[in-house]
């Protein structure tokens, strides 16, 4: 399994034909003080099962801070429903993470794994506005 796609954007669903949408995609977000909340975040991405590989998985998705401690953790199984198990699939997922907050300054990084294999990272830099 890979990620084809992986982004954090303001807003991201997926339609009933399983198309994914993602607008407002950004990579910083700034505050005046800690901690930083973004009021609407979402966690945007596009998997590729290969085809013969199994259709069940277990999927984590960890918020690492500036200092290398994880800040969030969600994981949980997942199974891909697909006709043809030897054929490539491809699937949305979107994962909504607002309200998160941010209590460091500095690089963060949503680090993607599947089946306990690191796949993806999408970084976020968390700054601070200028007084004034």
């Amino acid at each position: 399994m890979q990620v084809d796609l992986a982004l954090l954007a303001d807003y991201a669903a997926v339609t009933n034909d399983k198309k994914l949408i993602a607008a407002g995609i950004f990579s910083s977000i700034r505050g005046r003080e800690l901690p930083v909340v973004h009021s609407r975040m979402y966690l945007a991405l596009r998997v590729r099962v290969i085809g013969g590989e199994a259709d069940q998985h277990h999927f984590t998705v960890r918020l690492v801070g500036p200092d290398g401690a994880v800040v969030m953790d969600l994981s949980g199984p997942f199974e891909v429903q697909r006709a043809d198990r030897t054929k490539d699939a491809t699937l949305p997922l979107v994962i909504d993470i607002a309200g998160q907050q941010f209590e460091k300054w500095g690089p963060h990084s949503f680090d993607i794994y599947v089946d306990e294999r690191f796949v993806e990272r999408v970084e976020l830099e968390v700054g601070q506005l200028a007084h004034g």
